[in-house]
Order: structure tokens, then C-alpha cells, then sequence
């Protein structure tokens, strides 16, 4: 399944389908400034979308529960450049969709031009009105910046290359500002959400998911520094609940933990998210050891891409000494050997996963932050 975000397409469905695909590969070639709110820095991105569809689905009652499985950013296609027609019928089908979305509180949407205008003779005393300048009218107000035009895209000459990279230029701005929009109430969602942990129906699991998808949401922003930190925090918070529980209070969804661990597979650095674990986090019937695997496992991927080897060395020691600490103030039973079992393979698999670091100018760096991993294996 695609983790990216959606875009929305109405109007002339066939002409946009014959620009789907350049726009899909076009639209990541350049960055664009995602301008943050809550005083955070600006990043540059680059932008990935998915395009579906225009249908009630589209129109998403609870914004604020999804960012990548519902769409941000909606678009409207015509190739109509005659004024005539567009009064006579383009008009009242452009009102209705623009309507739909108004209603469902929708300001994020853009409505796209296509071909070369109108060529039929007018007054010259008086300034020929397109297509393009009654739409502004018609549904732009403050904000006829939304309506462009894209002129003859099939030619190849400078005219239609630059009106093509201007629509691509808009399309990344009014997309990144959607997507804040909609991280932001996410974000205000997630908090809403953590604030509830001391309730007695509140998850880890279920949150786990809320605040991943935060995640997966900055890695396909290209900042994986940025989903890192959203990681951290799971760590931190789940740690957090852990040595809560020495003290006596253990909240519903932890004691669940302590049942019998009956599997102690070792870390798989692959690179790739560990989907059964994923499932089994969703369907809240992951181990304590799983899901300190499965996390540990996130964070490496992404320290990895952040060519940042060595902290994945020394973060990897602490984890298996925390998480072995874990399993002792939760009390869970396991086998005889299941822990140093687990602590061996994993070690094993960090060391085989940094082995392609130790190049001719490392070899020192690689022995002093493998010899930890060794000595604990």
C-alpha cells in the first residue's frame, strides 16, 4: 500500500489522466520550503503525491485523525478556453465541486486550465477576458492565486515549458501548504491523544500508531532526522511507563505485557519496516520484547540513512541492556537462555549491519564501537 500523500482529481478526468504521469515524476525533481508553524525552521522537501479520484470519500469528516490515507490537496481539470462554454456548462460544474469542498470546511484546492486561449477576434478597445480571468473571478476572492492556467503542454516549445514549470511550481507550493494544514491538526491530535495516557482505556499500542504515522510522515518529507525524534519519544515514553510500573502503577495496557514471552528472535536490520510485527502491534498482541525489537529497529533504519553508524553502536548496547532490565521489573517469564538468546542474535546482526562501515579510514572507529557488542555477545 502507498504511504503517500493523496491528492484529488475532478473535472475532465481523461485530459488529467494524459498529465498524470508527468506530473507525478516531475512534481519530486525540485524542493519546495515547507514553511513550519510553532516557530519550528523551514525545511526544504521535495513532494511525492498519489492522485485518486474526485469522490464523496474524498471529502474527509476528521481531518485530524489521518495525514496519509486520506486526501490533502484537491484539483480541478478542464481544457475548456472558450468564455460561451464555460458559461453555458463548465461554470456550474467547476460551483458545484467548489462547493462540495466549501462545505466540508476544504480550503485546499486548485483549479487548472489547460490549452492556449481563446484566439477569436475582440474589441481592441477593451482587454479580452479568458477562461482563466472569470474563473479568478467566479471562485478565486482572495485567493485567485488557486485557478492557473498550463499552456499546450503536448508542444515542446519555451512558451508551454514555462507555463509548465510554473503549474509544477504552484503545485508544490499549494500542496506543502496543505500538508502543514493537515500536520498541524494532526500533530494537535496526537498531542490531544497523549495527554489521555493516564486514562485507564488509553493505549501504548494504539498511540504507537498515531504518532508512527508522524514518522512515516517526515521520512516521506525527506527529513529523517525529523521522524527520528518522533521515535525517541515512543522510546522515552514507553520507558518511562516501564519504570512507572517498579513503583506500583502499571496501567491496564502494560500488565498485558507481563504474560509469558514465548519468542525471542534477535534484531533484523534490514532496512525494511518488519510488517508482521506491525500487524501484531496493530492488533495489540505484541510482546514487550517485539515491540522494543520492532521500535529498536525503526531507529536504526533511520540512523543508518543518517550515516550515523557509530550511534547506532553505542544506542544498540544501552537497548539490549535496557530491555533486558525491562523484562526483569515487568517480571515476564521466559524460557531458560530465552534473553541471552536474544541478546546474542542481536548483537550478532548490529555487528554484521556495521561490518560495511569498516573501511580502510574507520577501521579504528569500527573496532572501538564494536568491541562493546562482542564483549556483551
Amino acid at each position: 500500500m502507498s504511504r503517500r500523500p493523496i491528492v484529488s482529481y475532478g473535472g475532465d478526468c481523461s485530459l488529467f489522466c494524459g498529465l498524470q504521469g508527468s506530473l507525478v515524476a516531475a512534481l519530486p525533481e525540485e524542493t519546495v520550503e515547507w514553511r513550519r508553524s510553532y516557530g519550528r525552521t523551514s525545511r526544504f522537501v521535495n513532494i511525492e503525491v498519489d492522485f485518486v479520484p474526485f469522490s464523496e470519500e474524498c471529502l474527509v469528516k476528521d481531518p485530524s485523525r489521518s495525514v496519509l490515507q486520506q486526501p490533502i490537496f484537491h484539483t480541478y481539470w478542464t481544457d475548456c478556453t472558450d468564455v460561451e462554454s464555460y458559461k453555458s456548462s463548465v461554470r456550474e460544474s467547476v460551483q458545484c465541486w467548489v462547493t462540495e469542498l466549501r462545505q466540508n470546511n476544504i480550503t485546499d484546492w486548485m483549479v487548472v486550465v489547460v490549452g492556449a486561449p481563446d484566439a477569436k477576434k475582440t474589441n481592441k478597445l477593451l482587454p479580452r477576458t479568458t477562461v482563466l480571468d472569470k474563473m479568478k473571478a467566479d471562485f478565486g476572492g482572495k485567493q485567485a492565486e488557486r485557478c492557473v492556467s498550463l499552456y499546450e503542454p503536448v508542444k515542446a516549445d519555451s512558451r508551454s515549458m514555462e507555463s509548465w514549470q510554473a503549474l509544477l511550481a504552484k503545485m508544490r507550493s499549494l500542496t506543502m501548504v496543505a500538508y502543514n494544514r493537515a500536520l498541524n491538526k494532526f500533530e494537535e491530535s496526537m498531542r490531544g491523544e497523549r495527554e489521555r495516557r493516564t486514562e485507564k482505556s488509553w493505549s501504548f499500542c494504539s498511540y504507537f500508531s498515531v504518532q508512527e504515522e508522524l514518522a512515516e510522515v517526515m521520512q516521506l518529507l525527506a527529513v529523517p532526522d525529523e521522524s527520528l525524534v518522533q521515535y525517541d519519544e515512543l522510546d522515552a515514553l514507553l520507558t518511562q511507563f516501564v519504570l512507572n510500573s517498579a513503583a506500583g502503577d502499571t496501567p491496564l495496557w502494560l500488565s498485558n505485557f507481563r504474560q509469558t514471552c514465548s519468542r525471542w528472535e534477535g534484531l533484523c536490520l534490514s532496512g525494511e519496516p518488519d510488517r508482521a510485527l506491525q500487524e501484531k502491534l496493530h492488533e495489540k498482541t505484541i510482546s514487550l520484547l517485539e515491540l522494543r525489537n520492532y521500535l529498536f529497529q525503526q531507529q536504526a533504519a533511520l540512523l543508518l540513512s543518517l550515516n550515523k553508524p557509530w550511534q547506532l553502536a553505542s544506542r544498540a548496547l544501552s537497548f539490549l541492556q535496557n530491555t533486558a532490565n525491562e523484562l526483569q521489573i515487568l517480571q515476564i517469564s521466559i524460557a531458560a537462555g530465552g534473553v541471552a538468546c536474544w541478546g546474542f542474535l542481536s548483537c550478532l546482526e548490529v555487528i554484521h549491519t556495521l561490518s560495511r562501515f569498516n573501511t580502510a579510514n574507520a577501521t579504528h572507529a569500527h573496532a572501538r564501537h564494536t568491541a562493546p557488542l562482542w564483549a556483551y555477545a
